[in-house]
């Protein structure tokens, strides 16, 4: 879609969807433009477009979504905007296309490093990490690793983010590099780049040197703070190619940890 195109759609928007489509118009051009849009960025455009009945852009965008990988049929029905689509004959279509990469994809994953995976993020949206887990599922994914249990690109994600954890730089190294390779898989997989952060960072830390990036927070006696840092050696230019927050924003976050935590 050319540049003038979403600008003049703009226009056509509530100013709830204008202001959301604005924030990442710049964004999503640049990626269209460079081939790298996800397939989470056009799901979200569609959702958007069809909140505004703005019918025929948001199939075209749910397409895009669809051909670049978008495959959570679960999410695509449950989207309340996308609703509106569900009459039209396009919209089964669809469903059938994704419920189609759904099966395609759970066939080749593996299923047990995705247990491991949901396991290491249960326990810390839950606050009930420890060490010993940690360990026992970095040992059974470097099993898997040496076994040449992975396949897709998620697989290297969720290998890479159970290493995020390890002790050791070889460890956080090899992290990154799992990272990677899930980019190299599937260039849409862009948290990756927050475990390539994350593990420099870490890496640099055990090593008693300031990190780089900024994803290192410390909690002492209840207050939270970013972890030493040199914070010239990176831009916030970086830092948004990476994905991350800048400054301004991860100073803002601690503020709302903080209040939080005087509550």
């Amino acid at each position: 879609m050319k540049k003038s195109s979403l600008c003049w759609l703009l226009l056509c928007l509530s100013p709830f969807c204008q202001a959301q489509l604005r924030q990442s118009c710049d964004h999503l051009q640049e990626q269209i433009d460079n081939g790298e849009a996800t397939p989470a960025v056009f799901f979200q455009a569609a959702s958007c477009f069809a909140s505004n009945d703005q019918k025929e852009v948001a199939f075209e965008f749910l397409k895009l979504a669809v051909d670049n990988g978008f495959r959570d049929s679960a999410q695509a029905q449950a989207e309340f905007p996308l609703k509106k689509l569900q009459g039209d004959p396009r919209w089964q279509e669809l469903m059938e296309k994704i419920k189609r990469g759904e099966k395609e994809f759970s066939a080749k994953r593996n299923d047990e490093l995705l247990l491991l995976f949901e396991a290491h993020m249960t326990d810390r949206d839950h606050g009930q990490t420890t060490s010993k887990a940690d360990r026992q599922r970095l040992l059974r994914v470097e099993q898997i690793l040496v076994a040449d249990g992975l396949k897709v690109a998620e697989d290297y994600f969720e290998a890479a983010t159970i290493y995020l954890n390890g002790e050791t730089a070889a460890q956080l190294q090899k992290a990154a590099e799992l990272a990677k390779a899930a980019l190299n898989l599937d260039p849409n997989i862009t948290e990756a780049n927050g475990i390539i952060c994350a593990a420099e960072d870490r890496e640099l830390m055990l090593a008693g040197k300031l990190q780089v990036w900024g994803t290192q927070l410390v909690e002492k006696e209840g207050v939270w703070s970013l972890a030493p840092m040199d914070a010239k050696a990176r831009t916030d230019k970086q830092r948004n190619d990476m994905g991350l927050p800048d400054m301004e924003s991860i100073q803002r976050h601690l503020s709302e940890l903080n209040t939080r935590s005087e509550h």
